[in-house]
């Protein structure tokens, strides 16, 4: 078409209508698009602020984790922990001494005084069974079980037996009752 058949079709007025109208629209439709767009800034902000704040949540929430497991680790063992160790301590002192009475009579307290002393320096045992703590129990566990007197069992009874002498020598020369 030719600018003078659109003339004769529609009138100028209605044209500059037209014009204004899509002009109008055309702005609308800018205005819209930027206030779009500076909110979708604004969230993108909010979003990235939130991801830091997420992020070190996440981080604290670890630590807070890591100290709550290392209180866990340092409380002291319960009740049922500490008959463990002395019943395991026990049984392992009886299997080293073997099925002889006389010699679970006579070396029992002397292999168990040693094996508790050997567990303090070497797997953690408190300086009372119940002060032991919850992250050394198994450690200390395992070393009982395993436990075998450093200096031998042979020189243990003898030191056992050397003692007994001098008590019955002290007692007789009446130092004790």
């Amino acid at each position: 078409m030719n600018n003078t058949n659109l003339t004769n079709t529609y009138n100028m007025d209605d044209i500059f209508k037209v014009l204004g109208q899509t002009a109008l629209i055309s702005k609308q439709n800018t205005e819209s698009t930027a206030v779009i767009l500076d909110k979708l800034t604004k969230q993108e902000n909010l979003l990235s602020g939130l991801a830091v704040t997420t992020n070190k949540l996440s981080t604290d929430i670890g630590v807070v984790k890591d100290d709550i497991d290392q209180l866990k680790l340092n409380e002291e063992i319960t009740t049922t922990q500490q008959e463990t160790i002395i019943e395991t301590a026990q049984k392992r002192v009886c299997e080293i001494l073997g099925n002889d009475p006389l010699d679970k009579q006579r070396y029992f307290r002397i292999f168990i005084k040693r094996l508790y002393t050997d567990a303090r320096h070497s797997a953690g045992l408190g300086s009372k069974i119940s002060r032991t703590k919850k992250g050394d129990f198994q450690r200390v566990v395992d070393f009982i079980e395993g436990w075998v007197p450093s200096c031998g069992c042979t020189a243990l009874k003898e030191r056992a037996d050397k003692n007994a002498r001098a008590r019955l020598e002290a007692k007789k020369q009446g130092y004790i009752n």
